[in-house]
């Protein structure tokens, strides 16, 4: 909780005063009626002491006083809501050395389970898009806020070789620009974050990671990387003659960590399903959010007139009078 004129709660000193000013007027009045009054008479006088109930009215006049005067301060609370309209792109690979089962049940089968989880818990606010790539780049879903369409898009299977980074980032980004309207400035921070998610180095496409990574840069869209994969993925192919070829596929990280690096995102290593969950985990966590400011002085203030007025009803019961 802040205050949007903090200066006024120096008039919380005055409470303090008011409560040392409250008890010497009592003991000043019961000095006096002790000087007026036989003592001796008074038990026959009254039936009791008032005790604790004479000073609760003031403590609780006192608490509203306080209450009161912390709302003149304009108290408020700051929370992260999710932005409208901002967007996330998943860029996910699909050449072939995704289709190793060291991750199971393979690369891109936990890839795609991770990402459906992650795309069915994200807030409806949030528009998601899906780019895949090998060689070559493709569009599988534009940023909508249609959950289905988005999970439909998700790959299922490798397709083919070769690993096109640079135009995957590249297309990716564009498709943010272009849904959430970035301005022309050079480095304003955009709502909009890229996951790329693939096991490889860049080998294909005609646009590098490094171009790639300036135009996000330049379009303040951070781009996160994860690489998935152990150095014990293998991938089988038929050859001719009936056999079968075993191809060692390591992943390569130096790529993805230097997109990751230069754009401002984060860079993940995975080695389990369960990792790549604590990855679009951490990822949601750091998604677009924007401030909102609550106002708590309607609380304030009401809270300090109910408290008065349950220290009025209390005096008048007991000794029928305000205070």
């Amino acid at each position: 909780m802040s205050f949007a004129s903090p200066i006024l709660l120096i008039a919380l000193l005055a409470i303090p005063g008011a409560g040392i000013a409250y008890v010497w007027l009592e003991r000043r009045r019961a000095a006096a009626a002790r000087r007026w009054a036989n003592p001796a008479l008074l038990p026959n006088l009254l039936a009791s002491a008032p005790g604790w109930r004479r000073m609760l009215p003031a403590a609780l006049l006192l608490l509203a006083a306080t209450l009161l005067l912390v709302g003149f301060a304009r108290p408020q609370r700051t929370t992260l809501e999710a932005k409208e309209g901002a967007t996330l792109m998943l860029v996910v690979d699909v050449s072939g050395s995704m289709a190793a089962a060291d991750v199971k049940p393979s690369r891109i089968g936990a890839a795609r389970a991770t990402l459906a989880r992650f795309v069915q818990h994200m807030p409806k606010r949030y528009r998601v898009g899906v780019v895949t790539f090998s060689d070559h780049a493709s569009m599988a879903a534009t940023p909508t806020y249609d959950r289905a369409h988005v999970l439909a898009a998700l790959p299922t299977t490798a397709r083919a070789q070769g690993t096109a980074l640079g135009d995957a980032v590249s297309l990716a980004v564009a498709a943010a620009k272009k849904a959430i309207g970035v301005g022309e400035k050079v480095g304003q921070k955009s709502p909009a974050v890229v996951l790329v998610i693939s096991d490889g180095a860049t080998n294909a496409g005609r646009i590098t990671p490094a171009q790639a990574s300036e135009a996000s840069r330049n379009a303040g869209i951070p781009v996160s990387t994860a690489v998935i994969g152990t150095t014990d993925g293998v991938v089988l192919r038929k050859v001719a003659g009936g056999y079968t070829e075993r191809i060692q596929v390591p992943p390569d990280p130096t790529v993805l960590q230097q997109v990751a690096g230069a754009t401002g995102g984060r860079f993940y290593r995975v080695t389990t399903p369960r990792a790549l969950d604590g990855v679009t985990k951490d990822l949601g966590s750091r998604i677009i959010k924007q401030r909102h400011v609550q106002s708590l002085v309607p609380v304030a203030s009401a809270a300090g007139l109910i408290v008065a007025c349950v220290a009025m009803i209390l005096s008048l019961s007991w000794f029928r009078r305000l205070v």
